[in-house]
């Protein structure tokens, strides 16, 4: 009876610790652009090829300009459009950071499985599919693996960094969500942009274990003690 009970208290001061436990991606809020009615997650990704970033996880595929460099200009500019409601206990020290393009990183040529840039780091180490797995370099991934975790609208296509040019020449990189490749395709293409920005510290409060819990685990090391004597 004794070892049934200490068990059952070990097993509540885990699921107490998985209460303030966090993940590689936490969802720490989210944001209105332009006042559109419609809630983005802001996405803190603690240790992205040694950075701490928020990804805002927003579909920008306009109907006119997505080239390079109106897609660039759109990711630098959202700052002054959104609105942040963080959650319950989320303090956010930006430092003199501003959104942008991801950063293409060490990547130096084209293919599958490389982690060095931004995107590439995000697919293949922090992105789960339906599963719980991590998504590898396939032929055909699918919108709903990419969305399985934090994310909701993560599109199904070509993605714009910050390493490129507003040229035919095809010397402008991107990631495809697609395929999990590095591509260069030309600058005057057209591709989808995801929002990111360094921060110098996110702080987020311990979730309060609910007293219930708490009390539960008294009475528990009372009756243990009882049984003892």
């Amino acid at each position: 009876m004794g070892k049934k009970i200490t068990g059952l208290i070990c097993g509540l001061v885990l699921l107490a610790a998985a209460a303030t436990a966090g993940a590689a991606l936490v969802t720490i809020g989210t944001a209105t652009y332009d006042g559109d009615n419609h809630d983005y997650n802001l996405i803190w990704d603690s240790d992205n090829n040694g950075n701490s970033v928020v990804w805002l996880d927003i579909y920008h595929y306009p109907t006119e300009a997505k080239d390079w460099a109106s897609q660039k200009a759109w990711a630098e500019s959202i700052g002054q459009h959104l609105t942040y409601n963080w959650n319950p206990g989320v303090v956010v020290d930006w430092g003199t950071n501003d959104w942008r393009l991801p950063s293409i990183g060490t990547v130096t040529s084209t293919g599958c499985n490389q982690t060095g840039s931004e995107l590439g780091h995000l697919y293949y180490l922090e992105l789960l599919d339906a599963e719980g797995n991590h998504l590898i370099c396939n032929n055909n991934t699918q919108r709903g693996d990419l969305n399985a975790t934090n994310f909701d609208h993560l599109a199904h296509g070509f993605y714009w960094t910050d390493n490129g040019k507003p040229t035919y020449t095809w010397d402008s990189w991107g990631f495809n969500n697609n395929t999990g490749k590095h591509e260069t395709v030309p600058g005057m293409w057209g591709g989808f942009v995801l929002p990111i920005r360094t921060v110098e510290s996110v702080d987020i409060a311990p979730v309060p274990v609910p007293g219930a819990l708490w009390l539960l685990g008294s009475g528990l090391l009372g009756l243990v003690a009882i049984r003892r004597r």
